[in-house]
This record gives C-alpha cells, sequence and structure tokens, in this order.
C-alpha cells in the first residue's frame, strides 16, 4: 500500500481511482502523499484513526488538524527534482511560501476558556516548521500517530517532513 510507482505498485493514472483496503490502527494523527515527486505539489492530506475510548473526550478544532506544507513559486516541479537527485545536489532555495490548510493567512475561531485538541501535521517537502500560540502554552499527548504521557507546558514544536503531534490547548478567557 505504501510505495513508489513502479517499485510496488502501478502508478495511478490520472483521472483514475484506487481503493485501498486496510485495518485502521492502531489510532493516531497519519497522514497520506504521493511518492511520485514532490509531495508539496501533488496529492496528500490528513488520515485520523480515531481512539473508541476517546482518551481525552475533548472537542476538536474547527477545521480538523492543521496541515503545514510548503511550496515554491520561484522554480517548477520538474526542476525542483532534477536539483534534489542531481549529481551533484541542487538546492533550489526556501520555499516561497508556508501555508496552513493550503491558505497563507489561516485563521481560526476558537470559543474562550475551552480547551480543545489540535492535531498538527508536517506535510512540507523540505522545511521544518516551528509551531506555538502565543501565550497558549500546549500540552503533547500524541507523537507520530502514538499515544504518549502527556507532556505539559510546551511553548513550541518543531514539525519536520511526515511529523504528526497532537496536542492540548486551553483558550483564555474573554477578557484576557
Amino acid at each position: 500500500m505504501d510505495g513508489a510507482a513502479y517499485m510496488t505498485q502501478m502508478p495511478i493514472s490520472s483521472g483514475k481511482t484506487f481503493t485501498y483496503v486496510f485495518r485502521a490502527n492502531p489510532a493516531g494523527t497519519y497522514f497520506y502523499h504521493s511518492h511520485s515527486g514532490l509531495q508539496a505539489v501533488t496529492a496528500f492530506g490528513p488520515l485520523l484513526v480515531h481512539d473508541k475510548q476517546k482518551p481525552w473526550n475533548l472537542p476538536e478544532i474547527p477545521g480538523g488538524p492543521l496541515l503545514f506544507s510548503d511550496q515554491w513559486l520561484t522554480s517548477d516541479r520538474l526542476t525542483q527534482e532534477a536539483g534534489l537527485i542531481g549529481s551533484p545536489f541542487k538546492w533550489e532555495g526556501e520555499p516561497t511560501d508556508l501555508l496552513i490548510n493550503g491558505q497563507r493567512n489561516f485563521v481560526m475561531t476558537l470559543r474562550p476558556n475551552t480547551k480543545y485538541l489540535l492535531r498538527l501535521i508536517g506535510a512540507t517537502s523540505l522545511s521544518t516548521i516551528v509551531f506555538g500560540i502565543y501565550q497558549h502554552p500546549m500540552t503533547v499527548v500524541e507523537v507520530d500517530g502514538t499515544l504518549i504521557k502527556p507532556k505539559p507546558n510546551v511553548n513550541s514544536l518543531e514539525l519536520a517532513s511526515g511529523q504528526r503531534y497532537a496536542v492540548i490547548i486551553e483558550t483564555k478567557k474573554q477578557s484576557q
């Protein structure tokens, strides 16, 4: 199920579909992505496997997980790929945009004085994202699809390509 075109399976042609059948276990935060070219400019998205026991029983933020991605507007995908696999390696530079859920200016509205489960997914191709919410320490409860002993008072997290976290945040009271 997880493999590169022509290596473990034939590629899925444009406009065609492919059905995966698998047991979604263990519970956690995952994401799917293409193995055909740079993932940032091809198909990717969140894949959540919910725990029947609901260990946190908290509302998730509106709109689902935060999917962090990068894009280059200064060079095309084929030029980037050629530089990355070439000899010598050629770095095409930093991305022109870092996106949250496909948007440059992502805004979400949360209720005051409420705890939320926030899922973070590093869907970048080559970038590392540092994430934090001003004056809102996080409690990390899941790393890369694995539940962990809660780690409170985390001010920021680094998300490299493919990394995932689930954190609990508590919004401030309305007057704060």
